[in-house]
């Protein structure tokens, strides 16, 4: 291992961590038994799971302010029991 710089063991940067911040708190209060949710446009969808009786519908509109090309939203839930938006830049974009 002479001459290689290896990776220090611990916690990345706290940088990385910083772009998937939520960028916005929706009202959705999910059911995962019954429904999946995900980020369509800039409006959160919820649909319901394979097997599982139930309509698609727009849960929220205008989830978003605008979307960036070459990254990728989803919906996370958060410690208050909501949904909240999500982002990453995705890998070789």
């Amino acid at each position: 291992m002479s001459g290689r710089c290896a990776r220090k063991p611990g916690p990345k940067s706290r940088v990385a961590s910083r772009s998937r911040r939520a960028s916005s708190v929706t009202s959705i209060r999910p059911n995962y038994q019954q429904y999946l949710y995900y980020i369509k446009g800039v409006n959160a969808w919820q649909v319901p799971r394979a097997g599982k009786r139930g309509t698609k519908r727009v849960a929220e509109r205008n989830v978003l302010p605008s979307r960036r090309q070459g990254y990728l939203y989803f919906l996370k839930p958060n410690r208050s029991g909501t949904l909240s938006v999500h982002s990453r830049k995705l890998k070789n974009q």
